[in-house]
């Protein structure tokens, strides 16, 4: 069996992720426990590198939510939630 650090020889150099291969998604339960919030981010890049030790760096676009629920997503981009205005990424 490999190990992880077998993995990462194998792997080693410089990486730069395929948002058409990937996803960025999210769940939570919502204050009362009673539904789970299902998203995801339609916006975002990232880079890394692996060889003696192992970094990167996603950036997620905060406008680029998406709920299924155009108010919520509204909200979640607000000042309440993640305030893109202030902080778009």
């Amino acid at each position: 069996m490999a190990t992880t650090s077998d993995i990462l020889t194998a792997s080693a150099g410089n990486w730069t992720l395929n948002p058409d291969r990937s996803t960025v998604t999210f769940r939570n339960k919502t204050l009362w426990g009673l539904a789970t919030v299902t998203g995801r981010f339609t916006e975002f890049t990232g880079e890394g590198s692996a060889g003696a030790g192992v970094s990167g760096r996603v950036v997620i676009a905060a406008a680029s939510v998406r709920t299924g629920i155009g108010k919520r997503d509204n909200h979640l981009r607000s000042a309440d939630f993640f305030d893109v205005e202030t902080h778009p990424d």
